[in-house]
């Protein structure tokens, strides 16, 4: 879900001196570890790379049953589930921000058109939004449902600062370049708002 945001993220972050490192992996998520253990992607990130910052968008390709810490399986999306995918989040998050050190700033999944991917995308913006309160100092929750899809009602446009963006790919479920663009300028806004981006 990062994919293009990205893009715009290091176009936009390098102009003010900043290095941008993306490392996107399609179809992954934290339900798959088959595909991608996050949490130790995150551990071996943070002590190789050190980043002061990171911005996480992750999550649409989850919804597959769990094995929680105790040995039970957890399927998508009842409330063991959402325990698991929160504590995976935590381990995550309690990596990059490095004792201490970084910011964290997490991207929360838009409605998506589909039904089926509704409660999925829900569990999973719950879980993450639980996740962050542990580290209420150095983990920011972006809710990008407010800007994308308000109220939980999916929208191919948007009205964003008085422009009119079609925001979506045409699977409902990815931002469009435009739509990336504005996710970009949302994390933007806040790294400045944060002090952790110097203003022009």
């Amino acid at each position: 879900m990062i994919q293009i945001v990205d893009s715009f993220l290091k176009r936009r972050l390098q102009t003010r001196g900043a290095r941008v490192r993306s490392d996107a992996h399609i179809s992954t998520g934290i339900s798959k570890p088959a595909a991608l253990n996050w949490p130790a992607k995150a551990r071996s990130q943070a002590r190789s790379i050190k980043p002061h910052v990171t911005v996480i968008s992750l999550g649409a390709n989850d919804g597959f049953p769990m094995r929680t810490a105790r040995g039970r399986s957890a399927p998508c999306c009842e409330a063991a589930w959402i325990a698991e995918y929160s504590r995976r989040a935590r381990r995550m998050m309690a990596s990059y921000r490095r004792g201490g050190r970084s910011l964290v700033y997490w991207l929360t999944l838009p409605t998506p058109r589909r039904g089926n991917f509704k409660p999925i995308y829900r569990a999973v913006n719950t879980a993450v939004k639980r996740a962050a309160t542990a580290y209420p100092d150095h983990v920011r929750v972006l809710d990008l449902g407010r800007v994308f899809t308000p109220g939980g009602r999916f929208r191919q446009h948007i009205v964003f600062r008085g422009r009119r963006i079609n925001a979506r790919q045409g699977d409902g479920v990815h931002l469009s370049t435009a739509g990336a663009s504005v996710a970009a300028t949302l994390v933007i806004d806040r790294l400045r708002a944060d002090g952790a981006l110097r203003s022009r």
